[in-house]
């Protein structure tokens, strides 16, 4: 998990000024899985993309095989590869997400070359009944990636996802809690409420943030 490591470890976490918290909790030396949660603007997608430009920038260069909401709002061939001609238009939310994993996971078994599997909320439209079975499913997959698979990202909110691949999963997952300090089985448990201001007061948090990170890295 040397790539999460890395991340955790720019600017953006810098203790004197940090833009961005996490904690991170180690799996097992043998997991290739890190799961990534977090409240709303808390950082999550913007973790996936520093993760995904280090791919990039990697020597020898590690593809990034990302499955996100960024790519099913898209428009043009890519997003009509990965979700479908028609997508969500003619097609259960849960289906069609869940034909976009399927692919991402097929692809990352046939690729011969380095590579990290990065699913930002794959489990977009599933129920918590299905979320479970999708824990269960991921779980065996995971198993089943190659040597060039080095690591697999798993950003969700989903609380029955995540505790059915922990419970499924041969080798526990690494966890990091992105604007938070808990450990799996803590955030597992947890069960505080949001207020309506805070609903309310979400998009103004995450632009705020961004704008933040940007001036940041921009300056």
């Amino acid at each position: 998990m040397d790539l999460i490591k890395k991340a955790l470890d720019t600017i953006l976490f810098d203790e004197d000024e940090a833009l961005l918290s996490a904690r991170l909790t180690d799996g097992s030396e043998k997991s290739r899985v890190a799961v990534l949660v977090g409240d709303n603007a808390s950082g999550k997608s913007l973790f996936v993309r520093l993760l995904t430009q280090f791919c990039k920038d990697a020597k020898p260069r590690r593809e990034p095989l990302q499955v996100s909401m960024r790519h099913r709002t898209a428009t043009g061939m890519h997003r009509a590869f990965m979700y479908g001609a028609l997508g969500d238009e003619i097609d259960s939310t849960g289906n069609v997400s869940m034909i976009a994993l399927t692919g991402a996971v097929s692809t990352a078994k046939g690729r011969d070359t380095p590579n990290w599997l990065m699913l930002d909320e794959p489990d977009t439209g599933l129920s918590e009944s299905y979320a479970r079975a999708l824990g269960n499913w991921l779980a065996q997959e995971f198993e089943g990636l190659g040597a060039k698979t080095e690591g697999v990202v798993l950003v969700t909110h989903s609380r029955a996802l995540v505790e059915s691949l922990f419970r499924h999963s041969i080798h526990r997952p690494w966890f990091v809690h992105m604007g938070g300090t808990q450990t799996p089985e803590e955030w597992l448990a947890d069960t505080t409420e949001r207020s309506v201001a805070d609903l309310l007061g979400m998009a103004e948090r995450s632009m705020t943030l961004y704008r933040a990170i940007h001036h940041r890295t921009h300056s």
